[in-house]
């Protein structure tokens, strides 16, 4: 149990993350059929950020903040929360702008548009990692 709880942690996480989501867009849709927010990225909270939040709180609370684990998590944690908000981000405005330009090139082809995030989502996010963090490690 020892090691798994390393992956049981975030996989949990990542679990609330996508069902809050889903409710989240059930409420503001008014309907049970928003499915593709319970396995879709973006959106409100960062599922990105509770995972490795959560990882970075259990390595910390179970083998202190001074292992050299932790501060590399930390440092990929880092990285990955900077890439859901900026980089991510670009690319969805992009991903908008070039749906844009073939609409108007009279294509209606289906396109994804890429979603990032918002301070606010990855904040959540965060947030989240860190209230499973502790209430599964009560339980563990």
């Amino acid at each position: 149990m020892q090691t798994f709880v390393y992956l049981i942690v975030p996989t949990v996480a990542w679990i609330m993350s996508q069902l809050l989501k889903y409710l989240i867009h059930s409420v503001r849709l008014k309907s049970l059929k928003s499915y593709k927010y319970l396995y879709s990225s973006g959106d409100m909270p960062s599922s990105h950020a509770a995972m490795m939040v959560s990882l970075l709180a259990t390595l910390g609370l179970r083998n202190g903040i001074t292992t050299p684990i932790f501060g590399v998590v930390a440092v990929v944690t880092t990285i990955i929360l900077y890439d859901a908000v900026n980089v991510r981000r670009a690319v969805g405005e992009q991903s908008l702008v070039l749906q844009k330009l073939q609409e108007s090139m009279g294509k209606s082809d289906d396109f994804h548009v890429a979603k990032g995030h918002t301070v606010v989502e990855v904040l959540a996010g965060s947030i989240l990692g860190l209230l499973v963090s502790g209430v599964v490690l009560k339980f563990l």
